[in-house]
């Protein structure tokens, strides 16, 4: 860096500065920078699950169940007989059956776990059903719980494939699973 006078002398002071040796002494550290950046990062390589979205082109169907004072029964505001009904709701919970095609695992692993069996009804809709019927005790069209219990059926049975010790094993290490995160935050 140069500093001058303007009349010649050294008394004083010009404003005239010379940045060249600052520019350069920049650029070499950019250049450092450069090189050295891509040296000093690390990574951390990620194998990430792919990701699967759910059928978008199901759609819920609906089926609306009334019986009137008189002891009629509509299926989807069409009059229907018993026989026809009972019919009727078997058909569509096969077709809802064969358009979702479900195998699901999660059923299987309860089963599994519990050591149980596990029903699912052929009408899936229990709670519009159990509706109905009770609105059927209520005006008299069946005479009695038991003639309801006659109605229904099962869809599908998944049973326990697993042994008693191996339920037993897997208790103890989701036990211990669930201990280990228990308390691990102050």
């Amino acid at each position: 860096m140069a500093i001058r006078t303007s009349s010649g002398n050294d008394d004083g002071l010009m404003a005239e500065i010379n940045i060249t040796p600052l520019v350069d002494v920049m650029l070499v550290l950019l250049v450092i920078f450069i090189i050295t950046t891509p040296l000093m990062m690390s990574a951390l390589k990620l194998d990430l699950p792919k990701a699967q979205s759910a059928p978008t082109g199901a759609a819920q169907r609906v089926v609306s169940i009334a019986i009137n004072a008189q002891g009629d029964i509509y299926l989807d505001k069409e009059l229907i007989d018993l026989d026809a009904w009972a019919n009727a709701l078997r058909t569509r919970a096969n077709q809802a059956t064969q358009d979702g095609v479900e195998e699901l695992p999660e059923v299987q692993l309860q089963a599994d776990v519990m050591g149980i069996d596990i029903t699912r009804p052929l009408i899936g809709e229990t709670t519009a059903l159990g509706a109905a019927y009770a609105a059927g005790l209520a005006v008299g069209f069946w005479s009695s719980t038991d003639e309801l219990r006659k109605q229904w059926q099962q869809s599908r049975r998944w049973s326990s494939t697993s042994t008693a010790e191996q339920r037993s094993v897997g208790y103890a290490g989701w036990k211990k699973a669930v201990e280990r995160t228990l308390n691990w935050v102050d």
